[in-house]
Parts: C-alpha cells; sequence; structure tokens
C-alpha cells in the first residue's frame, strides 16, 4: 500500500507541476484549460486521500502506542488545515476573480502547492516510515508487491 501512496504522491505532483506550467505564462490561458487541470488534480489528490486516510487511521490511529497516535492525529490536524485552505482557495480563485487578478492567482496556486508538496515530504519522511516500523508485514507486503 505504501508504495501505491508513494506513487500517487509522484502523480498529484506531476500535476501540480502540470498547473505550474499552465500558468507559467504572463499570458492567462483559457479558463476551460485551467479548468481541465484544476479538476485532475482536485480528482487525483481525493482519490489519494480516501484511501490513504483509512490506511492511516487502520495502520496508527488504532494503536495503542502513544507515539502512533500523536502522529496519526498531526496526520488528521495536518490534513484538515490543508483542506480548509484548499477550500478557501477554490472559493476566492473562480474564473470571475483569476480573469480580474491574475498575478494574485498564479502567486496563491505557488502557495497552495507548495504547502501540499511540504505535507507529502512530511509524510514519506514520518508518516509512511512510523507505519512500516510498527506494522514489520507492510513492509514485507511492499516488497512482494514491487517484485
Amino acid at each position: 500500500m505504501i508504495s501505491q501512496f508513494h506513487a500517487e504522491h509522484r502523480q498529484i505532483v506531476a500535476i501540480a507541476n502540470r498547473l505550474l506550467k499552465t500558468i507559467n505564462p504572463d499570458d492567462p490561458p483559457s479558463i476551460e484549460e485551467l479548468t481541465k487541470v484544476r479538476v485532475d488534480l482536485a480528482a487525483s489528490s481525493d482519490a489519494h486521500l480516501v484511501r490513504e486516510i483509512k490506511f492511516v487511521e487502520r495502520t496508527l490511529g488504532l494503536r495503542d502506542d502513544i507515539m502512533a497516535q500523536s502522529i496519526a492525529k498531526r496526520y488528521r490536524s495536518g490534513l484538515m488545515d490543508l483542506q480548509l485552505s484548499l477550500g478557501a482557495h477554490n472559493g476566492r480563485w473562480n474564473a470571475v476573480a483569476i480573469r480580474a487578478d491574475w498575478v494574485g492567482y498564479r502567486s496563491a496556486v505557488r502557495d497552495q502547492l507548495a504547502l501540499a508538496v511540504e505535507r507529502i515530504k512530511w509524510e514519506e519522511r514520518v508518516v509512511f516510515p512510523l507505519i512500516q516500523h510498527l506494522e514489520p508485514t507492510t513492509r514485507e507486503q511492499e516488497n512482494v508487491t514491487i517484485i
């Protein structure tokens, strides 16, 4: 499962990079083109999070280990913060607002994507290694899956 999450993180980052390329020009792309990339990013992220949340909750959140519970709590609260930030971003930046303030939109997108990338790095640096440490069978299954 963890190798799948790593692959999904790479996919999300690739779509985020596509979004950055789309907004890079000084001349805004069509709203349709921009919307397609935004929808792709949201769909990929949403599908990933549904699986990841269940997995992290099952492997860390339900354990008696205080370290696991602490990381699970941080995982949930950090995810909630990111979701609130994304919701505010999407609420603020509709087609009219994007056209009215292209420079501000580009800046907001870069900031939002930086938060998401930092989140991914933290999960891969802290959450997944802890799961593999606490659940050695997870590591064994990953080795079988990779082969």
